[in-house]
Protein backbone atom coordinates (compact mmCIF):
# COMPACT_ATOMS: atom_id res chain seq x y z
CA UNK A 1 0.00 0.00 0.00
CA UNK A 2 2.87 2.41 0.38
CA UNK A 3 4.49 1.58 -2.23
CA UNK A 4 1.08 2.27 -4.72
CA UNK A 5 1.10 5.71 -2.38
CA UNK A 6 4.96 6.45 -3.61
CA UNK A 7 4.48 6.36 -7.05
CA UNK A 8 1.08 7.92 -7.24
CA UNK A 9 3.06 11.21 -5.57
CA UNK A 10 5.47 10.81 -7.85
CA UNK A 11 3.17 10.75 -11.13
CA UNK A 12 1.32 14.08 -9.31
CA UNK A 13 4.62 15.74 -9.23
CA UNK A 14 5.29 14.64 -13.39
CA UNK A 15 2.07 15.82 -14.28
CA UNK A 16 2.43 19.33 -12.19
CA UNK A 17 5.63 19.98 -13.48
CA UNK A 18 4.71 19.16 -17.32
CA UNK A 19 1.47 21.39 -17.00
CA UNK A 20 3.95 24.26 -15.10
CA UNK A 21 6.18 23.71 -18.24
CA UNK A 22 3.45 24.02 -21.06
CA UNK A 23 2.19 27.40 -18.96
CA UNK A 24 5.56 28.75 -18.80
CA UNK A 25 5.93 28.12 -22.80
CA UNK A 26 2.74 29.93 -23.41
CA UNK A 27 3.94 32.96 -21.66
CA UNK A 28 1.83 32.96 -19.00
CA UNK A 29 4.63 34.08 -16.50
CA UNK A 30 5.69 36.90 -18.87
CA UNK A 31 3.96 40.29 -19.43
CA UNK A 32 1.73 40.60 -22.50
CA UNK A 33 0.56 44.28 -24.51
CA UNK A 34 -3.42 44.34 -24.21
CA UNK A 35 -5.69 44.26 -27.18
CA UNK A 36 -5.59 47.12 -29.11
CA UNK A 37 -3.68 49.20 -31.74
CA UNK A 38 0.55 48.98 -31.15
CA UNK A 39 1.70 52.45 -31.65
CA UNK A 40 4.40 52.51 -34.82
CA UNK A 41 7.49 54.61 -34.92
CA UNK A 42 5.82 58.36 -37.22
CA UNK A 43 8.53 58.92 -39.56
CA UNK A 44 8.84 62.30 -41.11
CA UNK A 45 7.17 62.83 -44.45
CA UNK A 46 9.74 63.19 -47.38
CA UNK A 47 8.84 62.72 -50.84
CA UNK A 48 5.85 63.01 -53.60
CA UNK A 49 2.35 62.04 -52.18
CA UNK A 50 -0.04 59.69 -54.43
CA UNK A 51 -3.94 59.24 -53.74
CA UNK A 52 -4.88 55.64 -54.31
CA UNK A 53 -8.24 55.63 -56.31
CA UNK A 54 -10.04 53.15 -58.17
CA UNK A 55 -9.03 52.86 -61.93
CA UNK A 56 -10.63 50.65 -64.81
CA UNK A 57 -8.44 48.04 -65.75
CA UNK A 58 -9.20 45.49 -68.71
CA UNK A 59 -8.19 41.54 -67.72
CA UNK A 60 -7.02 39.44 -70.08
CA UNK A 61 -7.62 35.76 -70.40
CA UNK A 62 -3.70 34.05 -71.53
CA UNK A 63 -2.58 31.23 -73.01
CA UNK A 64 1.15 30.17 -73.60
CA UNK A 65 2.92 30.37 -77.17
CA UNK A 66 6.15 30.06 -79.42
CA UNK A 67 7.19 32.43 -82.04
CA UNK A 68 7.12 30.80 -85.14
CA UNK A 69 7.59 32.01 -88.76
CA UNK A 70 4.71 31.75 -91.31
CA UNK A 71 6.99 30.48 -94.00
CA UNK A 72 9.81 27.79 -92.38
CA UNK A 73 10.83 25.14 -95.32
CA UNK A 74 12.86 22.83 -94.70
CA UNK A 75 15.41 21.55 -97.01
CA UNK A 76 15.85 18.12 -97.49
CA UNK A 77 18.94 15.70 -99.44
CA UNK A 78 17.42 14.29 -102.86
CA UNK A 79 20.35 11.68 -103.16
CA UNK A 80 22.68 9.96 -100.96
CA UNK A 81 26.15 11.11 -100.88
CA UNK A 82 28.77 12.58 -98.29
CA UNK A 83 28.43 16.58 -98.21
CA UNK A 84 31.25 17.97 -99.97
CA UNK A 85 31.19 21.95 -99.08
CA UNK A 86 28.51 23.65 -96.67
CA UNK A 87 28.63 27.51 -97.55
CA UNK A 88 26.25 29.36 -95.10
CA UNK A 89 25.48 29.23 -91.28
CA UNK A 90 22.82 29.70 -88.57
CA UNK A 91 21.71 32.92 -88.82
CA UNK A 92 22.98 33.71 -92.09
CA UNK A 93 20.69 35.32 -94.44
CA UNK A 94 20.35 33.87 -97.63
CA UNK A 95 18.42 34.91 -101.51
CA UNK A 96 16.25 32.42 -103.03
CA UNK A 97 18.55 29.79 -105.32
CA UNK A 98 21.45 30.48 -103.34
CA UNK A 99 24.27 27.83 -102.83
CA UNK A 100 23.78 25.98 -99.34
CA UNK A 101 26.06 22.69 -99.33
CA UNK A 102 27.80 20.48 -102.40
CA UNK A 103 26.93 16.63 -102.19
CA UNK A 104 29.16 14.36 -104.11
CA UNK A 105 27.29 13.10 -107.15
CA UNK A 106 29.29 9.69 -107.31
CA UNK A 107 26.55 7.86 -106.12
CA UNK A 108 24.13 9.51 -108.59
CA UNK A 109 26.90 9.23 -111.25
CA UNK A 110 27.38 5.24 -110.61
CA UNK A 111 23.48 5.00 -111.47
CA UNK A 112 23.45 6.90 -114.63
CA UNK A 113 26.11 3.95 -115.80
CA UNK A 114 23.59 1.46 -114.97
CA UNK A 115 21.19 2.60 -116.42
CA UNK A 116 22.72 3.34 -119.63
CA UNK A 117 24.16 0.33 -119.42
CA UNK A 118 21.31 -1.37 -119.31
CA UNK A 119 19.44 0.57 -121.83
CA UNK A 120 22.41 -0.31 -124.09
CA UNK A 121 21.18 -4.08 -123.19
CA UNK A 122 17.36 -3.66 -123.85
CA UNK A 123 17.84 -2.24 -127.03
CA UNK A 124 19.76 -5.04 -128.23
CA UNK A 125 17.26 -7.55 -127.23
CA UNK A 126 14.40 -4.89 -128.87
CA UNK A 127 16.06 -5.19 -132.22
CA UNK A 128 16.31 -8.99 -132.22
CA UNK A 129 12.54 -9.09 -131.32
CA UNK A 130 11.33 -6.36 -133.50
CA UNK A 131 13.39 -8.40 -135.73
CA UNK A 132 11.10 -11.60 -135.07
CA UNK A 133 8.02 -9.69 -134.45
CA UNK A 134 8.17 -8.82 -138.83
CA UNK A 135 9.31 -12.29 -139.50
CA UNK A 136 6.48 -14.12 -137.46
CA UNK A 137 4.07 -11.71 -139.02
CA UNK A 138 4.95 -12.41 -142.42
CA UNK A 139 5.02 -15.77 -142.03
CA UNK A 140 1.80 -15.90 -140.03
CA UNK A 141 0.00 -14.21 -142.91
CA UNK A 142 1.45 -17.05 -145.20
CA UNK A 143 0.08 -19.91 -143.18
CA UNK A 144 3.64 -21.03 -141.99
CA UNK A 145 3.32 -20.73 -138.51
CA UNK A 146 0.41 -20.88 -136.14
CA UNK A 147 -1.37 -17.92 -134.95
CA UNK A 148 0.27 -19.38 -131.37
CA UNK A 149 3.15 -19.09 -131.88
CA UNK A 150 2.93 -15.30 -133.75
CA UNK A 151 1.13 -14.33 -130.61
CA UNK A 152 4.19 -15.29 -128.02
CA UNK A 153 6.63 -13.25 -130.34
CA UNK A 154 4.63 -10.00 -130.19
CA UNK A 155 4.33 -10.11 -126.70
CA UNK A 156 7.77 -10.49 -126.42
CA UNK A 157 8.37 -8.24 -128.35
CA UNK A 158 6.27 -5.59 -126.85
CA UNK A 159 7.52 -6.19 -123.47
CA UNK A 160 10.83 -5.50 -124.44
CA UNK A 161 9.69 -2.24 -125.93
CA UNK A 162 8.16 -1.29 -122.44
CA UNK A 163 11.29 -2.14 -121.05
CA UNK A 164 13.44 0.24 -123.20
CA UNK A 165 11.11 3.03 -122.45
CA UNK A 166 11.06 2.46 -118.43
CA UNK A 167 15.26 2.14 -119.26
CA UNK A 168 15.08 5.62 -121.07
CA UNK A 169 13.28 7.15 -117.96
CA UNK A 170 15.70 5.88 -115.62
CA UNK A 171 18.43 7.51 -117.19
CA UNK A 172 16.72 10.79 -117.38
CA UNK A 173 15.86 10.18 -113.99
CA UNK A 174 19.86 9.70 -113.26
CA UNK A 175 20.65 12.62 -115.15
CA UNK A 176 17.87 14.85 -113.45
CA UNK A 177 19.38 13.80 -109.95
CA UNK A 178 22.64 15.35 -110.41
CA UNK A 179 21.08 19.21 -109.68
CA UNK A 180 19.86 17.98 -106.40
CA UNK A 181 23.99 17.56 -105.88
CA UNK A 182 24.02 21.14 -105.34
CA UNK A 183 21.62 22.00 -102.40
CA UNK A 184 19.98 26.09 -103.03
CA UNK A 185 17.39 27.68 -100.95
CA UNK A 186 13.70 27.82 -101.70
CA UNK A 187 13.09 31.02 -100.09
CA UNK A 188 14.82 34.39 -99.18
CA UNK A 189 15.37 34.56 -95.48
CA UNK A 190 17.49 33.40 -92.54
CA UNK A 191 19.00 30.09 -91.81
CA UNK A 192 17.05 28.85 -88.26
CA UNK A 193 18.93 25.75 -88.21
CA UNK A 194 22.21 24.22 -89.56
CA UNK A 195 22.25 20.30 -89.56
CA UNK A 196 24.76 19.23 -91.43
CA UNK A 197 28.95 19.39 -91.57
CA UNK A 198 31.42 18.27 -94.24
CA UNK A 199 32.19 15.17 -94.40
CA UNK A 200 28.15 13.95 -93.14
CA UNK A 201 26.21 11.27 -95.41
CA UNK A 202 23.44 12.80 -97.14
CA UNK A 203 20.49 10.43 -97.49
CA UNK A 204 17.01 10.96 -99.38
CA UNK A 205 14.88 12.74 -96.98
CA UNK A 206 17.17 13.70 -94.39
CA UNK A 207 17.00 17.61 -93.28
CA UNK A 208 20.30 19.39 -94.09
CA UNK A 209 18.90 23.37 -93.18
CA UNK A 210 15.57 25.28 -91.74
CA UNK A 211 14.92 28.50 -93.29
CA UNK A 212 12.55 30.97 -92.39
CA UNK A 213 11.17 34.33 -93.34
CA UNK A 214 11.72 37.08 -90.35
CA UNK A 215 9.09 39.56 -91.88
CA UNK A 216 6.23 37.00 -91.31
CA UNK A 217 6.37 35.85 -87.83
CA UNK A 218 3.41 35.09 -85.59
CA UNK A 219 2.64 33.41 -82.24
CA UNK A 220 1.08 30.05 -82.28
CA UNK A 221 -0.70 29.10 -78.73
CA UNK A 222 -2.68 26.33 -77.64
CA UNK A 223 -6.30 27.58 -76.20
CA UNK A 224 -8.82 25.70 -74.17
CA UNK A 225 -11.27 24.29 -76.43
CA UNK A 226 -13.85 26.43 -74.05
CA UNK A 227 -12.55 29.71 -75.79
CA UNK A 228 -13.51 28.18 -79.61
CA UNK A 229 -16.44 30.99 -79.48
CA UNK A 230 -14.23 33.66 -78.71
CA UNK A 231 -11.33 33.32 -80.54
CA UNK A 232 -12.20 34.15 -84.69
CA UNK A 233 -9.83 35.23 -87.31
CA UNK A 234 -9.83 39.29 -87.06
CA UNK A 235 -10.45 38.94 -83.38
CA UNK A 236 -8.49 41.72 -81.22
CA UNK A 237 -5.75 39.81 -79.14
CA UNK A 238 -2.74 41.33 -77.20
CA UNK A 239 0.93 39.32 -77.14
CA UNK A 240 4.32 39.50 -75.19
CA UNK A 241 7.50 38.43 -75.64
CA UNK A 242 8.63 38.10 -71.85
CA UNK A 243 11.97 37.57 -72.89
CA UNK A 244 12.08 40.76 -75.24
CA UNK A 245 10.14 42.71 -72.66
CA UNK A 246 7.57 42.79 -75.79
CA UNK A 247 3.72 43.90 -75.23
CA UNK A 248 2.04 44.34 -78.63
CA UNK A 249 -1.83 44.08 -79.81
CA UNK A 250 -2.19 41.89 -83.00
CA UNK A 251 -5.43 40.17 -84.35
CA UNK A 252 -6.11 36.46 -84.75
CA UNK A 253 -4.47 35.00 -88.04
CA UNK A 254 -5.85 31.80 -88.34
CA UNK A 255 -7.76 29.08 -85.79
CA UNK A 256 -7.18 25.38 -86.63
CA UNK A 257 -10.41 24.17 -86.34
CA UNK A 258 -9.78 20.79 -84.89
CA UNK A 259 -8.58 20.45 -81.63
CA UNK A 260 -6.26 18.27 -79.76
CA UNK A 261 -7.68 15.12 -77.95
CA UNK A 262 -5.27 14.55 -75.42
CA UNK A 263 -5.16 18.30 -74.39
CA UNK A 264 -8.46 19.36 -75.43
CA UNK A 265 -6.94 22.67 -76.74
CA UNK A 266 -6.61 23.57 -80.70
CA UNK A 267 -4.33 25.81 -81.82
CA UNK A 268 -4.28 29.41 -82.55
CA UNK A 269 -1.87 31.76 -84.93
CA UNK A 270 -1.74 35.91 -84.21
CA UNK A 271 0.32 37.72 -86.38
CA UNK A 272 3.43 40.04 -85.00
CA UNK A 273 4.61 42.94 -86.37
CA UNK A 274 8.31 43.00 -87.71
CA UNK A 275 10.97 42.77 -84.64
CA UNK A 276 14.25 42.39 -85.46
CA UNK A 277 15.36 40.53 -82.60
CA UNK A 278 12.97 37.90 -82.76
CA UNK A 279 13.68 34.51 -82.93
CA UNK A 280 11.43 31.14 -83.98
CA UNK A 281 10.96 29.65 -80.91
CA UNK A 282 10.62 32.22 -78.30
CA UNK A 283 7.99 32.07 -75.86
CA UNK A 284 5.10 34.07 -75.50
CA UNK A 285 1.85 34.49 -74.50
CA UNK A 286 -1.28 35.07 -76.12
CA UNK A 287 -3.82 37.42 -74.08
CA UNK A 288 -7.73 37.19 -75.42
CA UNK A 289 -11.17 37.84 -74.42
CA UNK A 290 -10.21 41.05 -72.42
CA UNK A 291 -13.07 42.42 -69.86
CA UNK A 292 -13.18 45.37 -68.16
CA UNK A 293 -13.51 45.72 -64.14
CA UNK A 294 -12.47 48.45 -61.33
CA UNK A 295 -9.35 47.87 -59.34
CA UNK A 296 -7.30 49.65 -56.82
CA UNK A 297 -3.88 50.52 -58.24
CA UNK A 298 -0.85 51.97 -57.25
CA UNK A 299 2.76 52.50 -58.57
CA UNK A 300 4.73 49.81 -58.03
CA UNK A 301 7.92 52.07 -56.46
CA UNK A 302 5.28 52.66 -53.89
CA UNK A 303 5.70 48.77 -52.35
CA UNK A 304 8.70 48.05 -50.68
CA UNK A 305 9.28 44.30 -49.88
CA UNK A 306 10.43 44.15 -45.94
CA UNK A 307 11.04 40.25 -45.00
CA UNK A 308 8.08 38.69 -46.15
CA UNK A 309 5.50 41.27 -45.45
CA UNK A 310 4.82 43.74 -48.06
CA UNK A 311 4.37 47.37 -47.30
CA UNK A 312 3.50 50.86 -48.22
CA UNK A 313 4.09 54.23 -46.68
CA UNK A 314 0.61 55.79 -45.53
CA UNK A 315 0.66 59.54 -45.15
CA UNK A 316 -0.94 60.80 -41.89
CA UNK A 317 -1.82 64.50 -40.20
CA UNK A 318 1.50 63.33 -38.03
CA UNK A 319 4.12 61.76 -40.60
CA UNK A 320 4.08 58.62 -42.21
CA UNK A 321 3.06 54.74 -41.07
CA UNK A 322 4.27 51.81 -42.43
CA UNK A 323 1.32 49.08 -43.55
CA UNK A 324 1.41 45.95 -44.60
CA UNK A 325 -0.53 45.48 -48.11
CA UNK A 326 -1.39 42.40 -50.59
CA UNK A 327 -0.68 42.96 -53.70
CA UNK A 328 -2.34 41.44 -56.84
CA UNK A 329 -1.41 41.38 -60.70
CA UNK A 330 0.49 43.80 -62.65
CA UNK A 331 -0.74 46.12 -65.06
CA UNK A 332 2.77 47.84 -66.73
CA UNK A 333 4.01 49.93 -64.05
CA UNK A 334 1.38 50.04 -61.40
CA UNK A 335 0.16 47.19 -59.44
CA UNK A 336 -3.52 45.92 -57.07
CA UNK A 337 -4.04 46.53 -53.86
CA UNK A 338 -6.00 43.96 -52.86
CA UNK A 339 -6.24 44.57 -49.42
CA UNK A 340 -4.31 46.96 -46.54
CA UNK A 341 -5.59 50.24 -48.13
CA UNK A 342 -8.52 52.29 -49.19
CA UNK A 343 -9.68 54.76 -51.80
CA UNK A 344 -8.81 58.33 -50.98
CA UNK A 345 -5.81 57.13 -48.47
CA UNK A 346 -2.42 58.96 -49.54
CA UNK A 347 0.57 57.53 -49.72
CA UNK A 348 4.24 57.99 -50.15
CA UNK A 349 5.59 56.92 -53.32
CA UNK A 350 9.13 56.10 -52.79
CA UNK A 351 10.84 55.12 -49.82
CA UNK A 352 14.08 56.63 -48.30
CA UNK A 353 17.12 55.19 -48.93
CA UNK A 354 18.67 53.51 -46.71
Amino acid sequence: MIKINKKLQLAIIFLAGLVLLLLWMQGTFRSRVGPGTVSVPVAEMTGQLYTVAFRTVLDWREAPGIVASKEQPQVSSQILGRILEVRVASGDRVNAGQVLAIIDDAEVRSRLGQARDHLSAMQAQYRQAQSDFHRFKNLVGRKVVPVREFDAVKARFETIRAQVQQAIQAINEAQANFRYATVVSPAAGLVAEKMVDVGDLATPGRPLFTIYDPQQMRLEAQVGEQYSQVLQPGASTRISIPSLNLELPTAIDEVVPQAASSSRTFLVKATLPVQPDLRPGMFGRLYFDGRQRQALLIPTTAVRDIGQLEMVQVAQTDGVRLRQVKTGKRYGAEVEILSGLQAGEQIVLSFPEK
